[in-house]
């Protein structure tokens, strides 16, 4: 099978969110994560190219209400409740607004992508720790650094004689 982005995740706990609770609500907010970006991307609106990240779309209201079948102010009230809920932060200018999923890589990311990026996060931390200790060690006797790694050399060589 294609790595197809043609779908989108949706957990089960949103049955005991709030959104939940109001059809209407819900539908709105499905909306929103369809319409959200997957990657990062250019999109001309009017004579304007906006630059969109991951989780973000273009709203316009008649747009949006064209599409829900809703009337454009009950879908802009729905937008500020999401924007209220903390699901949604919005952009607005006199012609458009950008709104962007908040938490959209935690609904959206693949959890073995999720995995890799927190691993390869994890090992950069070793290494860094490991280049640190490493040129330390080769410094000058009178940095104050040099000076800590002998302290925390003899410190470790006290605690094992301990142990």
């Amino acid at each position: 099978m294609k790595n197809n982005k043609n779908w989108l995740k949706l957990n089960r706990s949103i049955l005991t969110s709030s959104v939940f609770d109001n059809p209407k609500l819900l539908k709105v907010w499905i909306w929103c994560l369809c319409k959200a970006s997957h990657k990062e991307r250019e999109q001309v609106v009017g004579r304007q190219i906006e630059h969109l990240h991951e989780g973000q779309f273009i709203f316009g209201r008649k747009v949006a209400s064209r599409e829900l079948n809703m009337a454009e102010s009950t879908v802009y009230r729905y937008i500020l409740q999401l924007k209220q809920l903390g699901n949604v932060s919005i952009k607005t200018n006199n012609k458009y607004s950008v709104i962007t999923v908040e938490n959209w890589r935690l609904y959206q990311y693949d959890t073995r992508q999720l995995e890799q990026l927190n691993e390869q996060q994890m090992n950069n931390k070793r290494t860094t720790k490991r280049l640190y200790w490493a040129n330390i060690s080769n410094c000058p006797v009178e940095t104050k650094a040099y000076k800590h790694y002998i302290l925390i050399k003899k410190y470790y060589v006290n605690f094992q004689k301990i142990s």
